[in-house]
C-alpha cells in the first residue's frame, strides 16, 4: 500500500514542481488519487514548502488549491 502512495505523491509533486496549482479535485481527476489533502500533509512533512491558497469555484464554494513557489516564478513577480 504504501508504494502506491508514495507514488502518487511523487506524481503530485512533479506536477507542482512543473508549475501546476492544484486541487484535491483536481488530483483525484488528474492522477487518480482520493485522499489529495493526505498527499500534500505527507510532501509537506517530507519537507517540501507547499504553499496553498483560497479559490472561489463557480457556484461559490471555497476550497484551497496547492503549489509550490519555484524559483523562477519568484523572478516573475520580482
Amino acid at each position: 500500500m504504501s508504494y502506491k502512495r508514495d507514488s502518487q505523491a511523487n506524481t503530485i509533486l512533479t506536477a507542482m514542481l512543473r508549475g501546476r496549482k492544484l486541487t484535491c479535485l483536481d488530483i483525484l481527476r488528474d492522477f487518480g488519487c482520493m485522499n489529495g489533502k493526505g498527499r500534500i500533509h505527507e510532501l509537506r512533512r517530507a519537507g517540501h514548502k507547499i504553499e496553498d491558497e483560497w479559490i472561489e469555484t463557480q457556484n461559490g464554494a471555497r476550497i484551497k488549491r496547492y503549489f509550490i513557489q519555484t524559483e523562477a516564478q519568484l523572478k516573475l513577480i520580482a
